[in-house]
């Protein structure tokens, strides 16, 4: 009878190939947009990081929250490229700045919820992320006399409780598949160049208002994609309303 011997370092070395095979199966990078996802379990939740849609059509979406010097020059771009928007705004910042919220609104652009104070959601209990998306609604409402459904959490961060909670307020937790990484330091030429290489039909691209590099972008990335035949349109036109499921990637499609 033959034995077989096996010594320790061969089964470890296997274990390591089996693990490095498994890990590279289980994660994806995304190359087109840039978004790193992973597969993660059906007791998970995602919120919508973009939407699968078969026309040109993308999302410019704002986090508003420090400062309102840029805001009429952001404006005033989307204004004179006949474009609409999504702003996602702090409650505390429209408490200072009500009259930016205002011209935001009338200028036809969409108003969302950025929570009140910027906190970390996955870090406080349910009743505290109630709080904080109600306060904030409640501050924009009387401001606009409108009601949002929309959500964007603070950081992007988010866990099964916040999902959950936003839900139970009626809320759609919308994220972004294309960062423009315009607060990063970087010049407006890399900014355009990286939204436009990484524009995609259904994309949700995030900006910010407090960054001079932003106004700089906008008018080049504007311009560049409408010729590639895209379209932009607000979140809440983006999104499906209905029969539809969001899948490991946070890319919302309909039910077949």
């Amino acid at each position: 009878m033959n034995i077989i011997v096996i010594r320790k370092r061969t089964i470890i070395s296997v274990a390591i190939v089996f693990a490095i095979i498994c890990i590279s199966l289980i994660y994806q990078v995304n190359l087109k947009t840039g978004v790193f996802s992973y597969f993660v379990n059906n007791d998970s939740e995602m919120p919508i990081y973009s939407v699968d849609i078969k026309e040109k059509r993308v999302a410019l979406t704002f986090d508003v929250g420090w400062g309102d010097q840029y805001i009429n020059e952001i404006l005033n771009v989307l204004e004179g490229h006949n474009t609409k928007a999504t702003f996602f705004v702090l409650g505390t910042w429209a408490q200072r700045y009500p009259d930016a919220v205002r011209a935001i609104n009338e200028s036809g652009n969409e108003i969302g919820n950025h929570s009140t104070t910027h906190i970390k959601m996955t870090k406080i209990p349910s009743e505290k992320i109630k709080n904080e998306i109600k306060n904030a609604e409640e501050c924009l409402m009387k401001i606009t006399g409108k009601r949002t459904n929309l959500l964007r959490v603070p950081y992007g961060e988010y866990n099964n409780e916040v999902i959950s909670t936003a839900k139970e307020m009626h809320y759609t937790i919308v994220q972004w598949n294309i960062d423009s990484l315009d607060t990063e330091g970087e010049n407006a030429q890399d900014v355009t160049d990286r939204v436009i290489s990484k524009a995609n039909n259904g994309s949700i691209i995030l900006f910010h208002t407090n960054s001079k590099v932003t106004v700089n972008a906008l008018p080049e990335i504007i311009n560049s994609l409408s010729k590639d035949g895209y379209k932009f349109i607000k979140v809440s036109d983006l999104l499906y309303k209905e029969n539809y499921y969001v899948d490991n990637t946070g890319m919302q499609k309909l039910l077949k």
